[in-house]
């Protein structure tokens, strides 16, 4: 039974995929150079979804794809900000092949 679903949208009509708690879903916006991975999961541990989001070096691959948050469903505001701001440190302290500072 499907959990999850992805939407993509481009020229055309759009298209929906549907993923179970064991697949979970994912997509991808990129253009040549750079774009966004985001992955939609269940997490059995806390009986939540997480979804997590990566920068990809775009359909070239000129960048490294860095891990960029996880966000869990069961997450408040506050925590989700200061995730932001920690991935935003961590990011910055470790520089990543291919991304300009």
């Amino acid at each position: 039974m499907a959990q999850f679903m992805a939407e993509a949208r481009g020229d055309g009509q759009p298209v929906h995929r549907l993923g179970s708690k064991a697949s979970g879903a994912a997509a991808k916006a990129q253009g040549w150079d750079f774009g966004v991975k985001v992955r939609i999961a269940h997490a059995a541990a806390r009986d939540s979804e997480v979804v997590s989001i990566l920068l990809t070096g775009g359909s070239n691959g000129s960048r490294e794809t860095i891990w960029l948050l996880d966000v869990d469903s069961t997450d408040r505001l506050d925590e989700i900000a200061d995730k932001l701001r920690e991935a935003a440190d961590y990011i910055m302290r470790h520089p990543s092949s291919g991304w300009p500072r």
